[in-house]
């Protein structure tokens, strides 16, 4: 290997000292950068000073540390924090948007006591499954009040449908827009099953025999034998209007009574 001697061994050590003065610049320290074994020690040993939290910083975590042990602790152990009212406003959730937290606050405002364990209960719930289609609804009409002996509800949309029982002595509907505006009407309440008033009026559009099989809308008057009528109700929570108790039938003519 050549010796470098003169102007090129000049020219190198300027090229050395350069690039040092470069790498020095890039670490910002001008200092030759710590090994990874050096990093690694300082770091096992606590030295290291980029984690190390003083002054307003390490009180601010601190405080942050100590609330979140106190909301352990009340997760923990209900009787520890406990007092402060709840907002009586959130009581008038409705009861799809509660939570066992409002459920555990009432149990607590009945008994005057911390609730214990909580116990979950599977029950069965019967429904029928077995429908036979009448038609399409079309309107319903009931008594609201004195000035509204026969308010009419008719925006339904043309999936809804009146079916019945296979015996023919429950009517229901199903799918379609059942929901309906209970401040228009004038109703106030937290109820989950309202009583909208006697239903008395029924229409719903099909095709029969009679009429050659013409989609025809046919009505019916409840209570056209003995005057009692089928109560209408609205289900708040799944949006559903059911038809309560009456003396009416489903028959080949139609609807009785």
């Amino acid at each position: 290997m050549a010796k470098l001697t003169g102007k090129k061994k000049a020219a190198f050590l300027a090229r050395m000292a350069k690039g040092r003065r470069k790498a020095a610049r890039k670490n910002g320290t001008g200092r030759k950068p710590k090994t990874k074994r050096a990093a690694n020690r300082n770091k096992k040993n606590g030295r290291s000073k980029k984690n190390k939290m003083t002054g307003a910083k390490k009180a601010a975590f601190l405080a942050r540390m100590d609330k979140g042990r106190r909301k352990a602790a009340r997760g923990q152990n209900p009787r520890r924090g406990a007092g402060k009212a709840k907002n009586k406003t959130a009581r008038k959730k409705r009861r799809n948007q509660e939570s066992m937290e409002d459920a555990e606050h009432m149990f607590e405002t009945f008994h005057g006591k911390h609730r214990g364990q909580i116990v979950e209960y599977d029950e069965l719930v019967r429904y029928p499954d077995k429908f036979a289609e009448l038609g399409q609804l079309r309107e319903l009409r009931f008594w609201l009040d004195d000035a509204n002996p026969s308010f009419p509800l008719t925006k339904f949309g043309a999936e809804c449908r009146v079916v019945c029982t296979p015996d023919g002595e429950n009517i229901y509907f199903v799918g379609g827009d059942q929901s309906v505006e209970l401040n228009a009407l004038g109703i106030a309440s937290d109820k989950d099953l309202i009583e909208l008033g006697p239903c008395n009026y029924i229409a719903y559009k099909t095709t029969k025999d009679f009429h050659d099989f013409e989609p025809i809308v046919y009505f019916h008057e409840f209570g056209e034998e003995n005057h009692i009528l089928p109560t209408l109700a609205y289900d708040t929570l799944n949006q559903r209007l059911l038809l309560l108790s009456g003396d009416y039938r489903v028959k080949r003519e139609g609807i009785v009574n």
